[in-house]
């Protein structure tokens, strides 16, 4: 490559720094979705649900449902969403056309909404979502308390064994998972002649030094 071949790549190279600085400089955030915003009356309440993968972005399911495409888009544009022509295909009654008018209206209206109190909402969805990932969490708990509980009686029952040994058993379970950990307890083997090596030789050799 010669010299002025090298600066023409150079001076191109440079261009397109400055086109890419410049986009970026002049790109706006995505606007996350909001409850109170994009789900902000009965109609959208239906149809329009928060991407998983990206909080910026939601989903329509009215045109999921009859496309199977054109069917997300950031939150910001989700009223050109309802404007669109696509979208219109999806409104077959009278009912449904007024209600996506009305969606519009509110998408409108909520954009000349106070930047204060816009942060308030955020806040308290926030919250609820919090609220919402704590509870199930907490749900969860006690179905696995249950379950367990049951294993135990279901252990007890093929075993043949006493019902009054279930407090025992329990509190065995538990200081041994407390003792060894998890792991260990996974990693276990117990057979018929490893049970009468170590009754012979660990636990009967120990007792009788101890006494």
């Amino acid at each position: 490559m010669n010299r002025r071949s090298s600066v023409v790549l150079e001076e191109e190279k440079e261009k397109n720094e400055a086109r890419d600085n410049s986009i970026k400089k002049n790109t706006k955030p995505h606007t996350a979705f909001r409850r109170s915003h994009h789900q902000g009356t009965s109609y959208l309440k239906r149809i329009i649900t928060k991407d998983e993968n990206d909080k910026c972005r939601f989903n329509c399911l009215a045109c999921f449902e009859k496309f199977k495409k054109g069917h997300t888009g950031y939150c910001e544009n989700l009223k050109v969403h309802l404007q669109h022509k696509q979208h219109g295909k999806t409104l077959l009654t009278d009912d449904l056309k007024k209600e996506n008018i009305e969606a519009i209206k509110h998408l409108e209206r909520v954009q000349q909404e106070d930047p204060s109190k816009i942060i308030e909402e955020i806040e308290e969805e926030k919250y609820d979502e919090s609220a919402t990932i704590t509870t199930k969490i907490e749900s969860q708990l006690v179905l696995n308390e249950a379950s367990f509980e049951f294993e135990i009686v279901r252990f007890l029952i093929t075993q043949n064994l006493p019902f009054s040994l279930g407090t025992s058993l329990l509190q065995f379970i538990q200081r041994m998972a407390n003792k060894f950990g998890n792991e260990t307890l996974n990693n276990a083997h117990i057979y018929d002649k490893k049970i009468t090596f170590i009754a012979a030789k660990e636990c009967v050799a120990k007792e009788i030094q101890f006494f």
